[in-house]
């Protein structure tokens, strides 16, 4: 038995770090990583709007398995000087519920 589900809200966002990753190639071909520490130039705290839809699956009498892609996007930049950067992200959920009662 299943049954479908749909559900939209907002989510709020604490940023403890951010990092900067490069990769910068010499002259002779050798390969350079360098990592740069800067949270100064983002926004620490922020709101998501989140959206999904799904399906719950009855497994057995209480036993009952919920599958649901979703989709989250930031409001707000997280970066917002020369370039805005708005962080996004998708996923699937998957959660198995067992009924004590």
């Amino acid at each position: 038995v299943a049954a479908g589900l749909a559900s939209l809200g907002v989510a709020g966002n604490v940023y403890l770090s951010s990092s900067v990753m490069g990769e910068i190639e010499n002259p002779d071909g050798q390969v350079e990583h360098q990592r740069m520490d800067d949270s100064r130039s983002h926004r620490a705290v922020n709101l998501s709007a989140i959206g999904s839809v799904g399906a719950v699956y009855q497994l057995a009498d209480r036993s009952f398995l919920q599958l649901e892609p979703t989709f989250l996007y930031n409001l707000f930049p997280v970066i917002d000087n020369d370039i805005s950067c708005y962080l996004w992200s998708y996923g699937l959920n998957l959660t198995f519920y067992y009924a004590l009662q």
